[in-house]
């Protein structure tokens, strides 16, 4: 197996152990006020370092999978520029400075690069899913599967975004939240199609698209309320796997590498 396939394996486990621990160690309920937030950021700080390695390995390996290598690097952007937009989310997130002078509640403005995220995990997946040719080879586009997509994720939107937000929520939060709702649905609905193309090693991919919408949801449930500790834990562990498992997609440029 891959060195940096271990390493990230290894990484999800560490993350999950320490997660997990805030559960069953007494007072660890306080730090989740004070250096948590750090610890979150610096999970996706290791991740992003992880994907920069990754992608020195596409550049660098004398064989690369399905793909063409430019095809790969392009994926690789895509996919390190989502997380540092996604690090930037999480940093709006933290509270560990205060914005609510721009708009209440606070994690609102992180919409943005949370949206462009998932837009930029759309444009990978859709380049990694290519409709194959006759000799089993990556062909063009798959437009057929591109238009099921863009017809389903308004339907898909609609049913998760009355499912989560409250009948309490500002208008504010009702109009912000249903385009963000849309494009999760969009990046769900692209990242469950990796299995056509990849099979069984498609479906970490998948997995991790269905992770970020349930964290997603249980954000939005929660974004007028209090949150339990067990609702914040369990928030950032969908996220975190999540973030893990898309990330994960580029190992499989090198992935049968010794």
């Amino acid at each position: 197996m891959n060195p940096l396939i271990k390493a990230n394996m290894f990484f999800a486990l560490l993350i999950l152990g320490a997660e997990i621990a805030v559960f069953l160690t007494p007072g660890m309920d306080y730090l989740h006020g004070k250096g948590y937030p750090i610890f979150h950021l610096s999970q996706m700080a290791a991740l992003i370092f992880l994907t920069y390695l990754t992608h020195r390995k596409i550049s660098e390996s004398p064989e690369i999978r399905y793909l063409d290598r430019e095809t790969w690097k392009r994926i690789s952007f895509f996919i390190r520029l989502a997380l540092v937009s996604s690090l930037a989310g999480d940093l709006i997130n933290s509270e560990l400075f205060y914005l609510g002078f721009i708009i209440e509640p606070q994690k609102l403005i992180s919409i943005l690069p949370f949206a462009f995220a998932h837009y930029l995990y759309i444009r990978a997946f859709i380049l990694m899913t290519p409709e194959p040719d006759a000799s089993g080879k990556p062909g063009h586009i798959a437009k057929k599967r591109i238009w099921i997509t863009v017809i389903l994720a308004p339907i898909a939107a609609v049913a998760l975004w009355n499912a989560v937000i409250s009948d309490h929520a500002s208008q504010l939060i009702k109009i912000l939240s249903f385009p963000y709702a849309l494009i999760v649905s969009l990046m769900m609905l692209a990242a469950v199609q990796m299995p056509i193309v990849w099979k069984k090693e498609g479906m970490r991919i998948a997995l991790g698209g269905w992770l970020f919408v349930i964290s997603d949801s249980l954000i939005a449930l929660y974004i007028i309320e209090p949150r339990s500790l067990i609702v914040t834990q369990t928030i950032w562990i969908s996220y975190i796997l999540a973030q893990i498992l898309i990330a994960s997609s580029l190992f499989l440029a090198v992935e049968s590498d010794a």
